[in-house]
């Protein structure tokens, strides 16, 4: 376990190394040529492959065993990545779009409330609502995908229209685990580690030096959660 781990933790690290340089690649590369969009394009694409190349390693390394070499797995989900990540990125549409929608209307919706069930504060339920789709969009919908993708990857391709990988993706102890995953190793480690610094540092290279580290261990501390929500996701014979 710990040696799969171990690899799996590399093999996104890797990925996710490739995957930045290409995106800062695509961000710092001017449209307005056709030949900037030609490249623009093949940036793109490079994304792309390199985040299904990333994932289905990552699903093939744990289902199949890392001693069988991920990356001859890895191929077979340049194609199959596609149906999954558009439907993930239709989830996360969708669910902040009525995540916006009840903000620009939330005077109305309190309103109505006021006047029907005399509930004169809902920053408590609306809070609430907010945080709920906020897990739908980042941790459901991945996870789900993911699942989906790892399904496709063990039984082919047409393997697609199953339901069983929904019916194992939305099991409450499989979902409750990838969600305290994401919290700990994703969530918790951004947003209390990324803008912080122990006072007092010295401005010479002991600061930068110092954030430098911190980085690299929100990093691998991300690149270890992601790892073990493959694990989580990938086929039934996972772990063999």
């Amino acid at each position: 376990m710990i040696r799969a781990l171990a690899a799996s933790t590399v093999w996104i690290l890797s990925g996710a190394a490739a995957f930045a340089a290409l995106w800062w690649a695509f961000v710092n590369t001017p449209e307005s040529t056709v030949f900037t969009l030609v490249l623009s394009l093949l940036l793109v694409l490079g994304m792309y492959a390199v985040a299904a190349l990333t994932w289905s390693g990552a699903l093939v390394g744990w289902s199949r065993g890392w001693s069988r070499g991920a990356a001859r797995g890895a191929v077979a989900g340049l194609p199959a990545f596609l149906l999954p990540v558009i439907a993930a990125g239709a989830a996360w549409w969708m669910v902040g779009a009525a995540l916006g929608w009840m903000e620009r209307h939330s005077g109305e919706i309190s309103a109505w409330f006021i006047a029907t069930l005399n509930w004169s504060d809902l920053t408590g339920p609306m809070t609430a609502v907010a945080y709920l789709g906020e897990w739908l969009r980042r941790v459901v919908a991945p996870f789900v995908a993911l699942v989906w993708f790892g399904h496709i990857l063990s039984r082919g391709l047409w393997a697609w229209r199953d339901r069983t990988p929904l019916a194992r993706a939305l099991s409450p102890a499989r979902l409750t685990a990838a969600t305290l995953v994401a919290i700990v190793t994703l969530w918790a480690p951004l947003h209390y580690g990324l803008y912080w610094m122990p006072p007092g540092l010295p401005a010479t290279w002991v600061e930068p030096s110092v954030a430098l580290a911190k980085f690299g261990l929100i990093a691998i501390a991300g690149a270890v959660g992601l790892s073990l929500i493959a694990r989580l996701a990938s086929p039934g014979d996972a772990g063999r």
